[in-house]
């Protein structure tokens, strides 16, 4: 019964944000990433649990690399939009560099480290 009731609570906390992204409701800014902040929390909760589950049918690497994959892919899919933007409108240059540049710095200087210190 608590397995399903943790499954259940992870699941209600990003329909939450969905509920109030697709109904319109505008929040202010601190509760729109609070909001966002508590999904994209259960939405690593239901990840992680799938790759564990995973593991039980697929080799573990496998399992793990498609969690990284899945883990990276909305950051590739705005480098991809920043890069394809550049190509049509030099503006978007900038933010094509800055997004490639502050994500490699985040990973490497809090990612890596979060790894050591844990």
């Amino acid at each position: 019964m608590t397995n399903w009731l943790w499954i259940g609570s992870s699941i209600l906390l990003c329909l939450q944000w969905i509920a109030i992204h697709f109904a319109g409701i505008h929040l202010t800014p601190q509760f729109e990433a609070l909001s966002s902040g508590v999904a994209i929390f259960g939405a690593a909760f239901l990840l992680s649990w799938s790759a564990e589950l995973s593991q039980k049918d697929i080799p573990q690497a496998l399992a793990i690399a498609l969690l990284a994959l899945i883990a990276v892919l909305p950051e590739y899919a705005v480098d991809m939009y920043f890069a394809w933007s550049a190509g049509k409108d030099p503006k978007y240059t900038a933010f094509a560099t800055a997004n490639m540049t502050g994500a490699n710095r985040l990973l490497i200087g809090v990612g890596w480290a979060a790894v050591v210190i844990t």
